[in-house]
């Protein structure tokens, strides 16, 4: 009875731990120009970093050249990130006719771009805690 009644114990614990959300700040900087919007897309699955298909977005205002987000009570999992600096605040990444993009814009772990977006696996990072990442704004142009 004791065994049982300490196994339950713990595995209440274990599954109260294990539900806990935390929290991620996003750091982002190398920011140029003090206007518009960060628009940041969270990723929790393969299917990065197709539009639409985000965990959740977030839009938050440039105020100087490193600004901070916290995304509140997310639950733990491995997670990417990909944004970009809406400059004129239109709602889009505008490009160039070649596909290019013409606004800055970064990705989790800082990957660098090629010819390719980067996968889900080499963006992807773990929440298990409250944690902070900084993401560094690339420009093209």
């Amino acid at each position: 009875m004791k065994k049982t009644l300490l196994f339950l114990i713990i595995s209440f614990f274990y599954v109260s731990l294990q539900a806990q959300n935390h929290d991620l700040t996003v750091k982002v900087d190398n920011i140029k120009d003090v206007q518009g919007v960060i628009r940041m897309s969270l990723f929790n699955n393969d299917k990065y970093p197709q539009e639409g298909e985000e965990f959740r977005s977030y839009k938050f205002d440039v105020t100087s050249n490193i600004v901070s987000y916290k995304c509140p009570n997310l639950p733990a999992g491995k997670y990417a990130i990909a944004l970009y600096h809406d400059k004129n605040n239109d709602d889009e990444c505008n490009m160039t006719f070649m596909g290019i993009p013409k606004e800055a814009f970064g990705i989790s772990n800082n990957v660098t771009i090629y010819l390719t977006a980067p996968t889900f696996e080499e963006a992807a990072f773990y929440v298990n805690k409250n944690k902070t990442i900084t993401i560094t704004l690339k420009y093209m142009f």
